[in-house]
């Protein structure tokens, strides 16, 4: 005859049923969710043995509920920033807490870094590090040559 082979919590049979192992002791799932489960930080119901924990800085999620706080899209396996506790795509945080262009007021999207610029001869790289987009620097290229012939740049 098999040995028994019961839930450490409740002592029920564990034959033929789903269960899971923790620290080498045998649950049924109900005692293991009850026990161990985490709470989903959106909608607060336990994150189930069949459901996703998506997790952050101790905080937990179904993979349904962790979206951006903003435009609500998924962001599962997405990079996102985070802002007050607030869960954000790269685009809504971009767009909300980015530098903006003087000229278009148009996000200026962080990695735009371009190296070897100057003004007035001092680099600009380095703890001045600058965050340049291809739209700002065509409008300082056209306000430098107020309407010449881009020819030669060392006519500017």
């Amino acid at each position: 005859m098999a040995e028994r082979y019961d839930c450490h919590y409740c002592k029920e049979s564990l034959f033929g049923r789903k269960y899971v192992l923790r620290e080498e002791n045998p649950y049924c799932v109900k005692c293991y969710e009850n026990l161990y489960s985490n709470t989903c930080e959106e909608c607060k119901k336990s994150i189930g043995c069949s459901s996703r924990d998506l997790s952050y800085k101790d905080r937990h999620w179904h993979d349904d509920c962790f979206h951006c706080f903003k435009c609500s899209r998924s962001l599962v396996d997405k990079p996102f920033s985070t802002k007050d506790d607030q869960l954000l795509c790269t685009e809504c945080y971009s767009n909300e807490y980015s530098s903006k262009c003087h000229e278009c007021k148009k996000t200026i999207m962080p990695g735009k870094e371009m190296s070897g610029l100057t003004e007035g001869g001092k680099s600009v790289n380095g703890a001045f590090s600058w965050i340049w987009s291809v739209h700002n620097l065509l409008v300082m290229v056209r306000k430098l040559l107020k309407g010449k012939e881009l020819t030669d740049l060392t006519d500017i």
